[in-house]
């Protein structure tokens, strides 16, 4: 066999493995990816899908990049509301439409906010270019013996629908609305209803650039906390210090004379004609010098007096007769 039918033999076989191969890999990969549906164009939030064929088309896109809730067919579309804007392209997930046990404009207002309706005109509500999604300021005005005033009540609310149309109305444009229903919280949902029993409201269309930045939405109402309860402690009691205690009872002639002496840090504190008692007075300490206790008298027999000891005299009670006499 000449070489040259030899290396056309080899490179044919190595074409034909070359495309069997291709061939493999085409087939997985036809394996390996899903149909999802995209936009064909871009849709705005809260648009109704009445003709899903109309607006998606099928796409293929690799299994692996595919969310576990992508809509797999039309039907699952027909008179849905998207609750997010698509762009062309893009795919529609379960997420962006809304649940079909829920309907109305509840199924839309954010957790802790309310909805409420104010009646404007083409007047006060910027010849009509509030559009849902608008965010707007909240003007109230009075009249008052042939003076008005205006203040701003509200700032940065959101437009959740104009009249019965929850979504923007592109060929509608400047349309004069009735009504318009805007998100609120339930504080702001009382100073509303004051101002519109009040006086006239009037709506100011704020810019979707403001200041070079987009303006943000106003943060989510929090749960006010729950009081907790405050424990006051009562303040512990001193301890009281020790203190010493002597009683003694002297007896002249008929008379009966009760002592108490109570000592505390060096102070004594001496009762004269009471009756003996559980808790005695005690002395307040004193900041001076501790003084020696004075010396306990000794108890005399009956009849007769303890020189030492010092007694007040008694009413009633007859002087001591003096030594020797009868």
């Amino acid at each position: 066999m000449k070489s040259k039918t030899l290396v056309l033999m080899v490179v044919a076989v190595v074409c034909g493995l070359a495309a069997a191969y291709m061939t493999n890999q085409l087939l997985a990969q036809k394996d390996q990816n899903v149909k999802v549906l995209v936009a064909k164009q871009k849709f705005n939030p809260w648009t109704t899908v009445k003709d899903p064929i109309a607006m998606f088309e099928e796409q293929d896109f690799p299994k692996d990049k595919v969310p576990a809730n992508y809509v797999k067919s039309t039907a699952e579309l027909k008179n849905r509301t998207l609750l997010k804007g698509l762009d062309a392209g893009q795919m529609v997930l379960d997420d962006d439409l809304q649940s079909k046990d829920k309907s109305g404009l509840e199924a839309f207002i954010t957790p802790g906010m309310v909805a409420m309706a104010i009646k404007v005109s083409a007047e006060t509500a910027v010849g009509g270019f509030v559009q849902p999604n608008s965010r707007v300021d909240i003007i109230h005005c009075t009249k008052k013996d042939s003076k008005t005033e205006a203040t701003t009540i509200l700032e940065d609310i959101l437009v959740r629908a104009v009249d019965l149309v929850p979504e923007r109305q592109q060929d509608r444009p400047g349309a004069a609305p009735a009504t318009v229903t805007v998100e609120v919280t339930k504080e702001e949902s009382i100073v509303l209803t004051k101002a519109l029993e009040a006086g006239s409201l009037r709506l100011a269309l704020r810019p979707s650039v403001d200041g070079g930045k987009k303006s943000e939405p106003r943060p989510r109402p929090q749960p006010k906390p729950e009081p907790k309860e405050v424990v006051v402690k009562k303040p512990a009691e001193p301890d009281l210090p020790p203190a010493t205690i002597n009683r003694m009872r002297i007896f002249n002639n008929h008379n009966l004379t009760n002592v108490t002496h109570v000592t505390v840090e060096g102070e004594t504190v001496t009762e004269v004609g009471r009756a003996f008692t559980e808790d005695p007075a005690r002395p307040k300490p004193a900041h001076k010098p501790v003084e020696k206790p004075a010396e306990k008298p000794a108890e005399t027999s009956p009849g007769k007096a303890s020189e030492k000891a010092t007694v007040p005299p008694v009413e009633g009670a007859k002087a001591p007769e003096a030594a020797g006499e009868k």
